[in-house]
């Protein structure tokens, strides 16, 4: 099951979508942070599945965070998964999924 789910219209080009592994230190007060306090990413592997292209991706919010750009390819309507697996600076590792629904 996917943590996140995502709504992308073939024909808007390459979008961003972020995974934030601590929402509360970077403004979201409804949320709490996963990440410990100076805890950071140090690595990570973003992975799409075959109906999007992975343009970029790269560590964002103070390295709290992964910045994933896709576009969805041009035929392929439905729904696909985009994964996100890290490891921090006090060597924990994690893994999160955005579904992201091409219409």
């Amino acid at each position: 099951m996917a943590d996140y789910h995502k709504v992308l219209r073939k024909d808007y080009g390459v979008l961003d979508f972020t995974f934030d592994w601590a929402p509360n230190r970077n403004g979201d007060t409804t949320k709490t942070d996963w990440l410990a306090t100076g805890e950071t990413l140090t690595l990570h592997v973003v992975t799409v599945e075959s109906g999007l292209i992975k343009v970029s991706d790269g560590l964002v919010l103070s390295n709290s965070g992964v910045s994933v750009w896709v576009n969805a390819k041009s035929s392929d309507l439905g729904t696909y998964l985009i994964t996100c697996s890290i490891a921090t600076s006090n060597n924990r590792e994690d893994a999160r999924t955005l579904e992201v629904e091409v219409i």
